[in-house]
């Protein structure tokens, strides 16, 4: 069966203030990680099994959560689960996860191995103030420093996809339209704008629910958000890049 495939890796090394996705501080769930791997196999083994014949997966992603907040032992007990659990066709594409912070070069050659040729960095910001109050764990330097190693690693074919945030506290349009140069002059080949959401039981949704003072630094309105994304969408078109979705803008043909 010919179809999308999705893996959820659901530990991030910290969570940060504004996400909600399903995630658990690597710290606090390290023992159970190897069970999960397990059980892991074994459902893609019995969904194998019902099948009748190993799943083909046209489309693969895997995120989270953070795929490289695993240690090495364990990322790469991860892709070969995948490895042999699915089929991966002829110009298949394989996207991944990872954070800044969370790299090495060990972990980017076991993506290389598994012939990865989508890569999704979480960059947010090239403002470290920016990057401090929504509670990443990487600097602008970490990031351009992961850009560097994963450009470095002889992947045969690789887009890099560059996610960055807008509408952050203490973030204005100065700050935005930086992360947005930074970004640009990494020539990545997809770039990812999501506006900020403040999401119910989340720390920053939390804090803007109690209006704490001093917690949200001038959260830019929707009106500022507007003007961030129009400004953007107009840079990355002179850029070269074609909206294709609402967050989403790549070089031509190079769409995930």
């Amino acid at each position: 069966m010919e179809t999308a495939v999705y893996v959820h890796v659901p530990v991030c090394r910290q969570k940060c203030r504004y996400c909600a996705f399903y995630s658990e501080p690597l710290a606090e769930v390290s023992r159970w990680l190897d069970g999960y791997l397990s059980a892991l196999e074994r459902e893609i083994a019995m969904l194998n099994q019902r099948l009748g014949g190993m799943v083909t997966a046209r489309t693969f992603f895997l995120g989270g959560g953070t795929p490289t907040a695993l240690d090495t032992a364990r990322l790469e007990r991860l892709l070969g689960v995948l490895q042999r659990g699915l089929c991966f066709p002829a110009g298949a594409e394989k996207s991944v996860e990872v954070n800044p912070g969370t790299l090495t070069a060990r972990k980017i050659e076991l993506l290389r191995r598994f012939g990865v040729n989508r890569v999704s960095l979480g960059v947010q910001s090239f403002d470290d103030a920016v990057l401090r109050r929504i509670g990443r764990i990487h600097t602008a330097a970490q990031a351009a420093q992961g850009i560097a190693l994963i450009r470095a690693a002889g992947f045969p074919q690789l887009d890099v996809n560059l996610d960055l945030m807008f509408g952050l506290p203490g973030q204005g349009m100065w700050e935005w339209r930086n992360s947005v140069e930074q970004a640009l002059s990494y020539a990545p080949e997809h770039l990812s704008l999501y506006g900020l959401i403040l999401e119910e039981g989340t720390p920053l949704g939390d804090a803007y629910a109690r209006r704490r003072a001093g917690e949200l630094w001038d959260l830019p309105d929707e009106d500022a958000q507007a003007d961030m994304y129009d400004w953007a969408s107009d840079r990355l078109r002179r850029a070269g890049y074609r909206r294709y979705e609402t967050a989403n803008f790549a070089l031509p043909g190079r769409e995930c």
